[in-house]
């Protein structure tokens, strides 16, 4: 977990796709990333897949620590008829060179969810050390989360759920708890940014502090936002909705989006200079 929470950005703990998931979700966002959620030592990985290829019960204890503070949660890891799938490789051994075993190098925990949603858990393994992510690792509605893990496309939470601490709604670090926040919150209300022009009533969009401080800002990782008034003439760097067409902003200026690009008939923007082609 140290190893994680130093660099939770390192392509070694966030590359791991939703499994079992294909395509994009149903608001038309990319595929959730799930970050590296628990490390364990590979003899005590072998040893619990061991124990549910025996057709057992097997949980695992997992902490969120924050200052004096920790909170713990319990997620099972099999129960019988779960999947074991392992993938092994050939390790040469520490005592003798020229001799080699084999351990595993990926073991698969493939089970499913009483409505038929994948509850996988996968770990892969390096020097000694596994590292499991995957859609049995995510959170639930009320359980414990790392707000700095809550970011563009990626999360603790299960999908359509946000890490939400009260008195910290763009983020920050620390503990918070995983939350559902509904599509169409109105002005001055926490929304959730994955919901696009939908986060919002109408007339309203879902930006993030850093976007209001400075809203040409290109901003990556945000989440969660407040639902802020959107109105016609908007002026340079004013936040616009390209519905209201040429009135979106004032005269000279174009509703676009943050890296200067045509947004199309529907969705919130930036008034900036019109694009000058040669």
């Amino acid at each position: 977990d140290a190893e994680m929470a130093e660099d939770p950005d390192h392509p070694d703990h966030i590359h791991r796709r939703r499994l079992g998931r294909k395509g994009k979700m149903t608001n038309g966002a990319g595929a959730q990333i799930n970050y590296d959620n628990v490390q364990v030592n590979q003899k005590d990985l072998e040893d619990m897949a061991n124990r549910c290829e025996g057709a057992n019960t097997v949980s695992i204890k997992r902490r969120w620590r924050e200052n004096d503070i920790v909170d713990e949660d319990v997620k099972t890891l099999c129960t019988p008829g779960t999947e074991v799938v392992r993938k092994k490789k050939k390790k040469k051994s520490n005592k003798n060179k020229k001799k080699t075993k084999v351990v595993d190098e990926q073991v698969a925990f493939r089970k499913h969810r009483m409505n038929g949603d994948d509850a996988s858990i996968v770990f892969d393994c390096n020097g000694g050390n596994c590292h499991g992510s995957g859609e049995g690792l995510q959170q639930e509605v009320g359980h414990p989360c790392q707000l700095s893990r809550d970011r563009d496309t990626s999360s603790e939470c299960m999908q359509g759920v946000v890490c939400y601490r009260a008195g910290s709604p763009n983020g920050g670090d620390g503990v918070g708890s995983c939350a559902f926040l509904s599509e169409y919150a109105r002005e001055d209300q926490i929304c959730n940014m994955d919901y696009g022009v939908d986060a919002c009533v109408s007339g309203f969009a879902c930006l993030a502090a850093t976007m209001l401080t400075n809203s040409r800002m290109v901003v990556r990782g945000m989440r969660k936002g407040i639902c802020i008034p959107v109105t016609n003439f908007s002026r340079e760097g004013g936040v616009c909705d390209v519905a209201h067409g040429d009135d979106a902003c004032v005269n000279g200026y174009q509703c676009l989006s943050a890296n200067g690009r045509e947004i199309g008939n529907a969705g919130i923007g930036y008034c900036m200079s019109k694009p000058r082609f040669s």
